[in-house]
């Protein structure tokens, strides 16, 4: 798992235990957004929530890449069958592969 904090936003990354599959969180300061990768070209992706949202139930922005965890799901293959996106330890979204 890699990650970025820098002054444009958050970023972090992981690969599953099939290498050709990879997942990206990236806030970029305005819009945070989960990817699903083969072979690095993005196949899917999914809105995680928006950083300038003011309603009560909002999902306050990450301030750190530690607030985010990426899960991947498996059934009897290395090849995953679904990612998951988790922020401050509750689950926000998934993408499933396939």
């Amino acid at each position: 798992m890699t990650s970025d904090d820098d002054d444009d936003g958050i970023f972090k990354s992981s690969t599953s235990l099939d290498s050709r599959y990879s997942a990206v969180f990236e806030d970029d300061g305005e819009v945070a957004y989960g990817y699903l990768l083969l072979d690095g070209a993005i196949i899917s992706d999914v809105w995680l929530y928006n950083g300038d949202d003011t309603r009560p139930e909002r999902i306050v922005p990450v301030s750190d890449d530690e607030e985010v965890s990426i899960v991947w799901m498996y059934d009897r293959s290395s090849v995953p069958i679904a990612v998951q996106f988790w922020i401050r330890g509750a689950l926000h979204a998934g993408i499933s592969v396939g």
